[in-house]
């Protein structure tokens, strides 16, 4: 459970950066229109930190529906044992 948690806050951290930057670069190729819109947004957000607050719960919470649906584990993993490899899946895709 403890592991759970610390692994759910920093995908929400991982995803408030990501978010944050993504954000940043789409509005500064909006803004050469000069759009006035995208100013007053950028500036209440900057102000109350709404944006990384939304992002970072976003990054929780789907990682937190992810462990519970299985999701998660929905993986393959490589395991070589001398020169040889091979993938090893959890669970199969259909």
């Amino acid at each position: 459970m403890k592991d759970l948690i610390l692994e759910s806050i920093i995908i929400g951290v991982i995803t408030s950066i990501l978010g944050n930057l993504i954000f940043k670069i789409l509005v500064k190729i909006n803004n050469i229109e000069n759009n006035e819109m995208i100013d007053e947004v950028l500036e209440k957000y900057k102000k109350n930190y709404f944006l990384q607050i939304v992002l970072f719960f976003t990054g929780v919470f789907i990682h937190l529906l992810l462990e519970y649906v299985g999701l998660d584990k929905w993986y393959c993993e490589k395991k070589c044992i001398a020169d040889k490899c091979k993938l090893v899946c959890e669970k199969p895709l259909n």
